[in-house]
């Protein structure tokens, strides 16, 4: 279960998701730099153990996604931070060729929920792109249901997408938000269908 923040600070651009790199799983360090404005990032390099380590630079919550590559540079650790105290529920490790060996967290990276006018909600969530890309997402939230939701990058978070609506809050303050869709895996060449969920903040409803 994740917990959500009560202010939306991402803002999103219209992008198309990379879905294969090629034959090669592997994420390095040059795929961030080909991609990603190097002013928005932050590189570490560990001497002791050959580590070398790439984050978002953080915004006001101590929220940003952090990458740890090997000598080799390749990805083996990606986690969303959730705050200066480096705590997650998010994150994922990697093998020398690329492949997903363990998880935590599910689906949904990181949700957001504003209260708008009246009873008026908006709700984000991010989803993780690195040898992933998604289609036929639905949201549903009380007897509503979102149907093909457009994903947009996130102009804060690198790797990320996601989208936004805007929901009447039920009479009977339903607390539960579902999404669900097709996950594909451009490592394994798979597609497999999702389903998550997240409590809503009793403070917004």
């Amino acid at each position: 279960m994740k917990f959500a923040s009560l202010i939306i600070v991402i803002l999103f651009v219209s992008c198309n998701v990379k879905e294969d790199a090629g034959n090669s799983c592997t994420y390095m360090i040059s795929d961030i730099d080909k991609i990603f404005d190097s002013s928005k990032m932050v590189r570490i390099d560990y001497r002791e153990d050959e580590m070398k380590e790439v984050s978002d630079k953080v915004n006001i919550f101590g929220q940003r996604g952090i990458y740890k590559f090997d000598n080799s540079n390749v990805l083996k650790f990606y986690a969303f931070l959730l705050n200066e105290g480096n705590e997650y529920d998010f994150s994922i490790q990697y093998d020398s060729l690329g492949n997903e060996t363990s998880n935590t967290g599910t689906e949904v990276v990181y949700w957001y929920f504003r209260k708008l006018r009246g009873d008026t909600l908006a709700v984000t969530f991010l989803l993780y792109t690195v040898n992933r890309s998604y289609r036929d997402l639905h949201i549903e939230y009380g007897m509503k249901r979102f149907d093909n939701l457009q994903l947009q990058k996130s102009k804060t978070f690198s790797n990320l997408i996601g989208s936004t609506i805007d929901v009447e809050i039920p009479d009977n303050s339903k607390d539960t938000v579902y999404i669900y869709g097709i996950r594909e895996d451009a490592c394994l060449r798979q597609s497999q269908t999702f389903k998550d969920f997240v409590l809503v903040p009793k403070e917004v409803l």
